[in-house]
């Protein structure tokens, strides 16, 4: 039989097993053992690798004795022992201290100098997806998630569901008329009716599904909803989240002031920048304005909630669930190993990497625990924390705010863009100012010396 021919694998280590990483080791073998392999007459089931004695073993490979062998002739079933380099080894070491992680044989073969090989795989056992795995998933992460949401949901809508009652009668009533003509002035500069200022200032105070409640009580343009998302997203639930924030290393008035100051300024630019012309939004809502009675208004609210009720339960299952997977295979602390670049263009810390990633994922106000506990333990510092927090101040919770809005029709892509570059000008800006305040205070210091 020719040589080339001996190619033996083990078929199951596919099937069970992810292999990571493969290496080739020679074997110490006998005279007969190699007559053998030769010959064909080896298995590799059931076979496995362990570092035991003076390096790494194979053990239970089966080579069939020696037809011709005498008394001198091999074992079938013995430990054998495999020539590897010492780095080889220190990796493969390294490699299988992971939890879970095993050597297996994949293919035993006859090179072209006619010396027996052993292919070998740190590999991780897969797991098997049957019905009792697919029960403990939902146990573990489906349902817990479901859970968390539906409660977070009903806390929201009771909040909410009132809060676009009162807008819709307060609407036809005609009282927002005079709301709107008093900041009409004001609200023009920002290419904005002055009706909508009660949507402004609601999100101010309130999580951003309180003024979504009233935008899609109302008829705004797809312009108008753009500024309006921006503004919305860049300076809602000032009075929850800026006290998260002064938790983990700012002060609760800055994060306050420059989230308003911020969002305006933004309004402003987007006025002059956006064209005028850009359509209707898809989740348009009919004109209070051309209702006859308090029944019609009743029937609009209740069309309107029951669409919000489902958007809002769709959106935040995802992101729970989302969030749990992270969590289950410890993908998180991967991610903020991936995105230290972006950290650095975006003027942040490395050891901010964690906490940029759960304002990013869950928000402020539901990620604020992970990250008091975080500034806690010492992981970041109060100036790298300072620094974060003026990130986040104009750009977190990305997923579902931008979600929320892009439901409406306006762009995903634009305002999550738009967001980012605020972010990177605040943080530099910051940094800037940091710097120059540095560089004042030793002037003093050398001054007075």
């Amino acid at each position: 039989m020719k040589q080339a021919q001996i190619n033996i694998r083990n078929r199951r280590a596919t099937f069970d097993y992810e292999l990571i990483e493969t290496f080739t080791a020679g074997i110490v073998l006998t005279g007969t053992e190699i007559k053998s392999i030769r010959l064909g007459k080896a298995s590799l089931v059931d076979t496995f690798c362990i570092f035991e004695k003076d390096g790494l073993w194979v053990k239970n490979m089966h080579i069939t004795e020696y037809f011709y062998g005498s008394y001198n002739n091999h074992i079938a079933r013995r430990d054998r022992k495999l020539l590897l380099n010492k780095s080889e080894l220190n990796k493969i070491s390294r490699l299988t201290k992971q939890s879970g992680f095993t050597i297996i044989p994949t293919r035993l073969f006859i090179n072209n100098k006619g010396l027996a090989k052993l292919n070998i795989a740190v590999a991780k056992g897969k797991k098997e997806l049957n019905y009792a795995c697919l029960m403990n998933y939902f146990k573990r992460i489906i349902t817990p998630s479901l859970k968390k949401s539906a409660k977070t949901s009903i806390w929201l809508l009771k909040l909410i569901l009132p809060i676009s009652l009162a807008f819709r009668l307060l609407d036809y009533s005609g009282l927002l008329v005079y709301v709107a003509d008093f900041l009409n002035p004001a609200f023009i500069h920002l290419g904005l009716p002055g009706s909508t200022a009660i949507i402004f200032i609601s999100s101010l105070f309130l999580p951003l599904y309180a003024p979504l409640a009233i935008i899609t009580s109302m008829t705004l343009t797809l312009r108008e909803l753009t500024i309006l998302a921006l503004m919305c997203q860049l300076a809602h639930n000032l009075p929850v989240e800026s006290a998260i924030q002064a938790k983990t290393g700012t002060s609760f008035g800055a994060m306050f002031s420059i989230r308003i100051v911020v969002s305006v300024i933004l309004g402003f630019v987007l006025n002059l920048i956006l064209p005028l012309e850009m359509g209707m939004p898809s989740f348009m809502q009919t004109s209070i304005e051309s209702m006859n009675s308090l029944w019609d208004v009743f029937i609009a609210w209740g069309t309107t909630s029951l669409k919000l009720v489902a958007m809002i339960f769709i959106i935040i299952s995802a992101l729970m669930i989302a969030y749990r997977v992270l969590e289950e295979f410890n993908l998180i602390n991967r991610l903020s190993k991936w995105i230290e670049p972006i950290l650095k263009f975006f003027g942040l810390p490395k050891s901010t990497a964690f906490l940029w990633l759960i304002g990013y994922i869950v928000g402020l106000a539901y990620g604020g625990a992970l990250m008091i506990d975080q500034m806690n333990e010492g992981k970041v510092t109060k100036a790298e924390g300072s620094l974060l927090n003026y990130h986040l101040a104009v750009s977190h919770s990305v997923i579902e705010d931008n979600l929320l809005f892009a439901a409406l029709g306006v762009s995903f892509w634009f305002i999550l863009v738009t967001r980012l570059i605020v972010a990177w000008i605040v943080v530099w800006l910051r940094r800037v100012f940091l710097n120059l305040k540095e560089r004042v205070v030793q002037q003093t210091v050398a001054s007075t010396i």
